[in-house]
């Protein structure tokens, strides 16, 4: 059985690589853009990482886009 936080994760990864790609970033230049490592954009989007709340903020606002979009289930 898959928890909410799973769905939440699953949709996040999908939500920032959407998001990422309509910028125009690859996962190294967004990571390093938030002051991260190279791979960390890659972590979030495999599921192997969650962001935390600033990372999310500091995410949202390079790409673009109020942290809840990050966060919604498609409609």
């Amino acid at each position: 059985m898959t928890s909410y936080f799973d769905e939440l994760t699953v949709v996040l990864a999908k939500n920032i690589k959407k998001y990422r790609k309509q910028s125009g970033y690859n996962q190294i230049s967004l990571g390093l853009k938030i002051g991260k490592g190279s791979d960390y954009i890659a972590q979030i989007e495999r599921g192997f990482r969650t962001p935390t709340l600033r990372s999310l903020c500091d995410i949202a606002k390079v790409l673009g886009v109020e942290p809840y979009e990050l966060l919604k289930f498609d409609e």
